[in-house]
């Protein structure tokens, strides 16, 4: 079946884009204001001014993004979400802001996410926008980087969909794109060229000019960095040793894999936060798995204002302490210096989650 790719122009379309948002969303486990449980949509009003891309099969839209350019508003929430401060040098009519992506889950392997940014990219060219925002999980950043997005401010935008990361597409730089192997380089290819804003990044931004996403292979040199930083770590709490990382639920997957001659993870996203952000909150969906390697943190107990007894140093894992969280509290990891942290998606666990030993190995094990 052919996907039809359109403009949202009518009431009914931007209706359907609403409500899916909304359906995305709470499959998702997502929480927050920006949910309207009572009219089943998620809307605000950039959807007045924002072009609405929607994705659809048969009649029934299974995908939509939206985009807001910069010659039309940047509202505030925007400004302080994507820290336009840094891009002061850069006009306005050359940004847009893309937001609200959302795709069935049916069809998350389909041709929908290509299709749409296809559309969403060659509008934006045809209305001036050559620098694209957005803003992701950063779990997904090695995603974005593949096509082309990079990171390009140190810390977290607490955006009304999550704790994200914003990211920027330099749309005309054709060269670098197809070297990415991402489908911006050809579509690039049928408007001006130039890679002067390439070199302009890498000169404003140079800690982000080599990417956030980082292999973890081999295994041996990542487990050497996080023994290194834990011995040298003389954050808040209890100085920590190697020995504690052989003790971590990380340590004991890493350590399998090493046993067996696997690469336990292949992948991995450094964050970069400054003091006072929140790395991870427990209202999201959070699957991710959080190592921090330098700077410190503390887990808070928002509900109750309440500073549980527990602090996060190099090394520590957090993502246990959310599953096990009472269900009235929110839980935040906050950073109390700048650090740094590695994030293991979730999806790189599950493949490697330990199958139950049959009754007669775990009796050897006993034995």
């Amino acid at each position: 079946m052919s996907l039809k790719i359109a403009v949202a122009e009518t009431e009914a379309e931007r209706e359907a884009c609403y409500r899916l948002r909304y359906d995305v969303n709470i499959n998702a486990g997502k929480q927050g204001s920006f949910l309207c449980h009572h009219s089943r949509r998620v809307v605000d009003e950039l959807d007045e001014i924002a072009t609405i891309y929607y994705a659809a099969e048969d009649d029934r839209i299974i995908a939509t993004m939206r985009t807001v350019f910069g010659r039309d508003a940047v509202p505030d929430r925007y400004r302080d979400w994507f820290q336009t401060d840094l891009l002061h040098d850069i006009p306005r009519n050359e940004l847009s802001f893309t937001s609200r992506l959302v795709i069935c889950e049916s069809h998350r392997n389909s041709m929908a996410l290509r299709l749409l940014l296809g559309a969403n990219y060659y509008t934006g060219r045809r209305n001036g926008a050559l620098i694209d925002l957005m803003h992701c999980a950063p779990a997904l950043i090695p995603m974005y980087e593949k096509m082309g997005y990079q990171c390009y401010a140190r810390g977290i935008a607490h955006t009304d969909v999550g704790s994200h990361v914003p990211m920027l597409l330099l749309s005309d730089d054709a060269v670098r794109l197809k070297r990415l192997g991402s489908p911006f380089g050809f579509w690039a290819e049928e408007f001006p060229v130039s890679d002067a804003r390439t070199a302009w990044f890498t000169r404003r931004f140079p800690e982000f000019a080599g990417g956030m996403s980082t292999s973890l292979s081999p295994v041996d040199g990542f487990i050497a960095r996080i023994k290194a930083a834990l011995a040298a770590d003389t954050g808040v709490g209890p100085a920590a040793s190697p020995a504690d990382v052989a003790a971590s639920r990380i340590g004991r997957e890493l350590a399998a894999g090493l046993a067996s001659g696997e690469r336990p993870f292949k992948r991995a996203t450094r964050l970069l936060c400054r003091r006072g952000d929140i790395a991870a909150n427990s209202d999201e969906a959070f699957a991710d798995l959080l190592i921090q390697i330098s700077g410190s943190s503390t887990l808070v107990a928002n509900a109750t204002s309440h500073r549980l007894n527990m602090t996060a140093h190099s090394g520590t894992t957090v993502i246990d302490q959310f599953v096990d969280r009472p269900k009235h509290e929110q839980l935040l990891l906050r950073c109390t210096a700048d650090s740094e942290f590695l994030v293991i998606p979730g999806k790189e666990l599950a493949r490697r989650k330990p199958q139950p030993a049959a009754d007669g190995e775990e009796s050897a094990r006993a034995a």
